[in-house]
C-alpha cells in the first residue's frame, strides 16, 4: 500500500520529463521552420498573403508567416512549459536538462518580428493579442526582451499613417482625397431618386458616367468600399454628421491600442499579469517613447493610460472571487468608469452588465435599476441599427436602438417596483408611455403600462417604506486596497438597519481592521500605519424639497424625498468654548458640522459612493437652538398632518410629544436657555452671524403648529376653511 504514492508521484514525475522531451523536439522543428522563411519567404515576391487592402491594414492574414507567429506563441504558452507551476524540485531538474525553452522561442520570435521589415504593419493589429500573450509569461528576462515589440508596432502604425492615433474622420479625409485624385465624382454620377430628393441613403446603385476603366480601379474600389462598408452614395453625401460617420466606421477601426487595451482585458481577467509586468511595461515603453521624436508625447500618454488599466484590472481581478460582494462591486465600478473615461463603450456595457448581476444577486434591485438606466442612457429612439456591443445579453432581441431602449425601460421598471422606487419608476413610465402613444402606436402596451403607473401611485400613498439611514465611513491605513486606503465613503444602510448591525457587517468583511472610537480625522501615525483603521458614524441626509412642495402635501409622499436623490450630508458634534459651566452647560455648547459631498447621487449604480469635498462650520448656541425649535415644528407639522389624512390613527403619540415639548422634564427645562439667552456669549457683542439667525419657513410647515393643532381639533373639514391666526409672541421668530 506504501508504494502506490510513490509510483503515482514518479508516474507524474516521467510524464512531465517526456512532455518536456517532446516539447524539445518540436522546438527545433518550429526552429527549422523559421530558417526556411527567413531564406525563402521575407522578400516580396514571396511574401505570402491572402487579402491586403491597399492602406496596409492587415483584413485577413493566413500565410506563412502568420501561421508560423501563431504556432510560437501557443507552443510558448502551453501549460506544460509554464516551470513556475511545478516545485522547485521539479524545476531545477527541468531547467538543468532542457533550460527555459519559453525564453528560447521568445528570444527566436522577437528576432522573426524585427526581420519582417517593411512586411511588419500587415501582422497589425492581429499580431497584438499573441504578443502580449508572450510577453504576460512571468519570465523577466523574456519580458524584457519582448515588451520593445509593442514599442515597435507603435512605430509601423506611425509610420504608415503619419499618426499614433489616426481617427475615423481624418482616414474617410485622406479615403475622399484617393478617390479626388482618380478623378472620382461620386456625386455626380449618383443618378438614383432617392439621392437626387437629398435622402442620406440610397441604394447603392450608381450608374458609372465616365468612370476611369481598368482593373485596377475596379479593385481599388472594390477594397475600399468593402473596408467602410459603406455605398458610395451614403459615404460621401455632405449631410451626413460626424457621429454618424464614426459610428458606421466603428466596426473597422483596428488600431495598436484599441486592440491592446481589449486584449488586455480578457488576458488579465483570465489570470495572466501582475504587479511586475505593469513595472516593466511602464519602465520600458516610456524609455523608448522619450528617445522618440514623434512618439514621446503620444507614446507617453498611451503608456500611462495602460497602466492606469493595469491597475485596475489588477485590483479587479484580486477581489473578482472575494466572498465580499461589495468590494467586486467597487472594483467594477473603478473599471467600467475607466472604460467610460477613454471612450470605451464596448467594455464599459460589458463592466455594467458584470455589476447588475452582483446587484440582483444581493437583491439591490434599486441599484440594478440605475446601472441598466446607464446602458439605456447610451440609446436613441430611433431605427438606427443595433451594433453588436449593445446587445451584449443573450435575453434581448432587438434589431434597432429604440426596440432595444424600451425593452430595457421595461426592465429597468421592474426592478425599480421591486425596490419601491415608485417615483423612478413613473417617471421612465412617462417617457416610455410616449413612445407607445405617439411614436410606436401601440395602445396595448399603453394600457399596460398606465395600469402599472396606477398602481405605483397607489403603492406611494398606502405602503409604508422605512427610511434607510446614512453612515460615513473611512478606512485610513496602508493595509486597505487601494480602491479604499485613505478614503471616506458615504453608505446608504439597508431597511431597518443600525449602525450597530452596519458596523457588525463591515467589520466582518475586515476582520483585521480595527474600529477608531473617535469622529474626528485621524492623524498621519494612523494614515501611514501598515494596519487597517475604520472610522463609522451615522450622517443625516441635507437636501430641500423641490420646489413643487408649495404647500402643505402628505407625509407619505415628501418622505420619499428626504432621503433619496441626495448627495450633501451633515455630521453635528457638539464643542466646548470656553471653561464649561456647571449651573449651565449649554451656555458655551457649540456645534461643529461638517458637511460630506459625495461623488453622485445616492441611492446609484452602488449603495456608496466616495466623498468628494468636505467642510465645516460652527453653530453657535443660539443658532442650534433655533434649529430645533425648527425641527421640532416641522416634526409636530408631520404628525398632525398624519392626523388631518387619517382621523383614525390614534392620538396618544401626539400628546406625548406635546407634553415633551411644552413640559420638558429633562436637561433643566427651559431655565437653562433663559440663562444663557443673558450670557456675553448670546449677545450681540459675541460676534455673532446674526443675518443667520432668521428663522427658515419650510414649505411643510407655512402655519404655526399651534394653528395646526387648532385646525386638528376642528376637523378635517373645518380645517379646510378657517384663516391662520398669529402665533404668541416670540414663539414665530427670535429676536436679536
Amino acid at each position: 500500500m506504501g508504494s502506490r504514492p510513490s509510483r503515482a508521484v514518479h508516474l507524474a514525475s516521467e510524464l512531465v520529463f517526456s512532455a518536456s522531451l517532446s516539447a524539445g523536439v518540436f522546438l527545433r522543428a518550429i526552429n527549422q521552420y523559421a530558417d526556411m522563411l527567413n531564406k525563402k519567404f521575407l522578400d516580396q515576391a514571396n511574401f505570402e498573403l491572402q487579402v491586403f487592402n491597399p492602406f496596409g491594414i492587415s483584413v485577413v492574414s493566413i500565410g506563412l508567416w502568420n501561421n508560423y507567429f501563431h504556432l510560437a506563441v501557443a507552443f510558448l504558452t502551453q501549460e506544460s512549459l509554464q516551470l513556475e507551476n511545478f516545485s522547485s524540485a521539479k524545476r531545477a531538474k527541468i531547467l538543468n536538462k532542457y533550460g527555459d525553452m519559453r525564453r528560447q522561442i521568445g528570444f527566436e520570435i522577437r528576432d522573426m518580428w524585427y526581420n519582417l521589415g517593411q512586411h511588419k504593419i500587415k501582422f497589425i493589429p492581429e499580431m497584438v493579442g499573441p504578443i502580449l500573450e508572450m510577453t504576460l509569461i512571468p519570465e523577466t528576462e523574456l519580458r524584457k526582451a519582448t515588451i520593445p515589440i509593442f514599442f515597435d508596432m507603435m512605430q509601423c502604425e506611425f509610420h504608415s499613417t503619419r499618426s499614433f492615433q489616426m481617427g475615423p474622420l481624418e482616414l474617410h479625409a485622406a479615403l475622399k482625397s484617393l478617390f479626388d485624385l482618380c478623378h472620382v465624382d461620386v456625386r455626380s454620377r449618383c443618378t438614383c431618386r432617392r439621392h437626387q430628393q437629398g435622402v442620406m441613403a440610397c441604394d447603392g446603385q450608381h450608374p458609372s458616367q465616365a468612370a476611369p476603366q481598368g482593373r485596377w480601379y475596379q479593385t481599388l474600389r472594390d477594397s475600399l468600399f468593402s473596408i467602410l462598408s459603406w455605398t458610395p452614395c451614403e459615404y460621401f453625401c455632405s449631410n451626413i454628421s460626424d457621429s454618424e460617420k464614426r459610428r458606421k466606421y466603428n466596426g473597422f477601426a483596428y488600431y495598436f491600442e484599441n486592440e491592446i487595451i481589449t486584449k488586455l482585458d480578457h488576458e488579465v481577467e483570465g489570470g495572466r499579469g501582475d504587479e511586475q509586468y505593469k513595472v516593466l511595461f511602464d519602465k520600458i515603453l516610456l524609455e523608448h517613447c522619450r528617445k522618440h521624436k514623434y512618439l514621446a508625447k503620444t507614446g507617453e500618454t498611451f503608456v500611462k493610460l495602460v497602466v492606469r488599466l493595469m491597475e485596475r484590472l489588477l485590483d479587479y481581478r484580486t477581489i473578482m472571487h472575494d466572498e465580499n460582494k461589495e468590494n467586486r462591486m467597487s472594483c467594477t465600478v473603478n473599471v467600467l468608469n475607466f472604460y467610460k473615461e477613454i471612450e470605451r463603450e464596448e467594455m464599459y456595457i460589458r463592466y455594467l452588465y458584470k455589476l447588475c448581476d452582483l446587484h440582483t444577486e444581493c437583491d439591490n434591485y434599486t441599484e440594478a435599476a440605475y446601472t441598466l438606466l446607464l446602458h439605456a442612457k447610451l440609446l436613441k429612439w430611433s431605427e438606427d441599427v443595433c451594433v453588436a456591443h449593445l446587445t451584449q445579453r443573450d435575453g434581448y432581441q432587438a434589431t434597432t436602438q429604440g426596440q432595444l431602449k424600451e425593452q430595457l425601460y421595461q426592465e429597468i421598471i421592474h426592478y425599480f417596483d421591486k425596490g419601491k422606487m415608485w417615483e423612478e419608476a413613473i417617471a421612465l413610465g412617462k417617457e416610455l408611455a410616449e413612445q407607445y402613444e405617439n411614436e410606436m402606436f401601440d395602445y396595448e402596451q399603453l394600457s399596460e403600462l398606465l395600469k402599472k403607473q396606477a398602481q405605483f401611485y397607489e403603492n406611494i400613498v398606502k405602503v409604508i417604506r422605512p427610511k434607510p439611514d446614512y453612515f460615513a465611513v473611512g478606512y485610513y491605513g496602508q493595509g486597505f486596497p487601494t480602491f479604499l486606503r485613505g478614503k471616506v465613503f458615504i453608505y446608504r444602510g439597508k431597511e431597518y438597519e443600525r449602525r450597530e448591525d452596519f458596523e457588525a457587517r463591515l467589520l466582518t468583511q475586515f476582520p483585521n481592521a480595527e474600529k477608531m472610537k473617535t469622529t474626528s480625522p485621524p492623524g498621519d501615525d494612523i494614515k501611514n500605519s501598515p494596519g487597517q483603521y475604520i472610522q463609522c458614524f451615522t450622517v443625516k441626509p441635507k437636501l430641500d424639497l423641490p420646489p413643487k412642495f408649495h404647500r402643505p402635501v402628505s407625509e407619505q409622499i415628501v418622505s420619499f424625498y428626504r432621503v433619496n436623490e441626495v448627495q450633501r450630508f451633515e455630521y453635528s458634534r457638539p464643542i466646548r468654548k470656553g471653561e464649561k459651566n456647571p449651573d449651565n452647560e449649554f451656555a458655551n455648547m457649540w456645534i461643529e458640522r461638517t458637511i460630506y459631498t459625495t461623488a453622485y447621487k445616492l441611492p446609484g449604480i452602488l449603495r456608496w459612493f466616495e466623498v468628494k469635498s468636505v467642510f465645516m462650520v460652527e453653530i453657535s448656541p443660539l443658532e442650534n437652538a433655533i434649529e430645533t425649535m425648527q425641527l421640532t415644528n416641522d416634526k409636530i407639522n408631520s404628525m398632525v398632518q398624519q392626523h388631518l389624512d387619517d382621523p383614525s390613527l390614534p392620538i396618544n403619540p401626539l400628546s406625548m410629544l406635546l407634553n415633551g415639548i411644552v413640559d420638558p422634564a429633562v436637561m433643566g427645562g427651559f431655565t437653562n436657555y433663559e440663562k444663557a439667552r443673558d450670557l456675553p456669549a448670546c449677545s450681540g457683542q459675541a460676534g455673532l452671524p446674526w443675518d443667520r439667525l432668521k428663522v427658515p419657513k419650510s414649505p411643510q410647515s407655512p402655519e404655526t403648529p399651534l394653528v395646526s393643532l387648532s385646525n386638528l381639533s376642528s376637523g378635517p373639514a373645518k380645517a379646510r376653511q378657517q384663516q391662520p391666526v398669529a402665533a404668541p409672541e416670540g414663539c414665530s421668530k427670535v429676536k436679536a
